[in-house]
């Protein structure tokens, strides 16, 4: 089982570096084409061209509550600045959410009830940060639609990317200002899929030991991470595989993962009862994420 545990972090991922704190993330990390541009005052500085092809990422708090509950057929979900952003980097200039004024996304999901009624799944993120040529960003929206109401299948925030198979409107609209003229882009989304949070690697994974069968635990860390402490419970209990005091740290290996090693990890056992235990593990970086995970060794008697 594995989960990022998300009490703070920073830098979550290679693209996304914004501070961030939630319960239930879901990111989503897509390719978008742009299919029209106006920009009469050159507000962004040429970066942009028809049909040019971007990539970017969002992120948001699925555990956010429905402020409309008693509306059967559709969603709408209000999330502050730490709950949710955007990012899409377009050369020297990025499209990015979580202003350092306090902002809204107003996330909509409306569920078709009847056939060929139409479905719909939308984020407007507004209170962005400026460009770096001081260009204002009003607004930053999202609109995925189904004409034939498969998708969504429900009014909670969706928990998988969007299936840009089955959502014929797949947009992206970028609208703001320049020195009193306005400019607006619209991208096609072309592909979305769901990232995997960072996460502890541990090894040996969920095993069956003899009693009297001896081995170290190995936790790799994601590449570029660097822990600050780790503890591993059983049950509640801490147990003696700790950093910097029993485990300590290892070169990384190729992929650049830092790599923690807690020698004669099997006499944490010795005082467990015989049967399955459950080991969580969880790792705290030195800048605030705090990622766990947890492995279930068995002694078999």
């Amino acid at each position: 089982m594995k989960a990022l545990s998300s009490l703070l972090c920073g830098g979550l991922l290679s693209v996304l570096s914004w501070n961030c704190a939630w319960a239930e993330t879901i990111t989503v990390s897509f390719t978008a084409r742009v299919v029209s541009l106006f920009d009469s005052a050159d507000a962004l500085d040429g970066e942009l061209a028809l049909d040019q092809i971007v990539t970017g990422e969002y992120f948001y708090d699925s555990s956010v509550p429905n402020s409309q509950p008693s509306s059967p057929n559709f969603g709408e979900y209000d999330l502050g600045a730490e709950r949710t952003n955007v990012r899409i980097p377009v050369g020297s200039l990025t499209f990015e959410g979580n202003a350092p004024v306090e902002n809204m996304v107003r996330i909509g999901v409306l569920q078709s009830v009847y056939p060929g009624m139409g479905g719909q799944f939308s984020m407007l993120f507004s209170g962005n940060r400026d460009l770096a040529n001081g260009a204002i960003v009003n607004s930053i929206e999202f609109v995925f639609r189904d004409s034939q109401g498969q998708l969504p299948s429900s009014t909670a925030l969706p928990a998988t990317a969007p299936d840009v198979q089955i959502y014929e409107e797949r947009s992206i609209v970028v609208s703001g200002a320049w020195n009193g003229n306005w400019y607006q882009v619209t991208f096609e989304i072309e592909s979305a899929e769901l990232v995997e949070p960072p996460h502890i690697e541990i090894s040996p994974a969920s095993s069956s030991f003899h009693p009297q069968q001896r081995f170290d635990a190995i936790l790799w860390l994601p590449a570029g991470a660097v822990v600050s402490t780790l503890e591993a419970r059983a049950g509640g209990a801490a147990l003696p595989l700790r950093f910097p005091w029993e485990c300590q740290d290892a070169l990384p290996d190729s992929e650049g993962r830092m790599a923690i090693v807690c020698p004669d990890a099997h006499l944490a056992l010795t005082a467990m009862p015989p049967g399955v235990t459950e080991i969580e593990w969880r790792a705290e970086l030195l800048d605030g994420t705090v990622l766990t995970d947890t492995v279930a060794w068995k002694v078999i008697q």
